[in-house]
């Protein structure tokens, strides 16, 4: 979603006092990322956006089905997270970097390569404030 403040507030309204929210979004640094191919070999090269730049961008999952899909996404800086977070209302009161399950291994071994090393989400943990 493009305006986070609004889906904050949003939630905000619905919780209880003391309410816990858990979401998760494309980890910021993974997000500017970019895949390439060489030699035969897939391979994910880090930093070749600018991570400072706020913009919408599409990203392509690949369905169980075989299918792609094409999803709407919104780069944002850890910061622009953080800030996003405290100016309305929430404290952070855990945060991890994702890990895929061992059987991705045998399911995507291409995807668990790469993910396995570099946290493709990141889920943060809040407490309504």
């Amino acid at each position: 979603m493009d305006n986070w403040d609004n889906a904050f507030r949003e939630i905000k309204r619905v919780l209880n006092k003391n309410g816990i929210f858990i979401f998760s979004v494309k980890n910021p640094i993974v997000d500017i990322s970019k895949g390439t191919k060489t030699k035969g070999k897939e391979l994910r090269l880090l930093g070749l956006e600018n991570y400072f730049k706020q913009k919408r961008a599409f990203a392509k999952w690949k369905l169980p089905n075989g299918k792609v899909a094409r999803i709407v996404t919104y780069h944002k800086t850890y910061g622009d997270i953080i800030r996003t977070i405290v100016k309305n209302g929430f404290e952070i009161i855990d945060y991890e970097d994702t890990k895929p399950l061992e059987k991705g291994k045998t399911l995507f071994p291409k995807e668990y390569g790469f993910y396995s090393k570099v946290p493709n989400f990141c889920v943060w943990k809040l407490r309504l404030r």
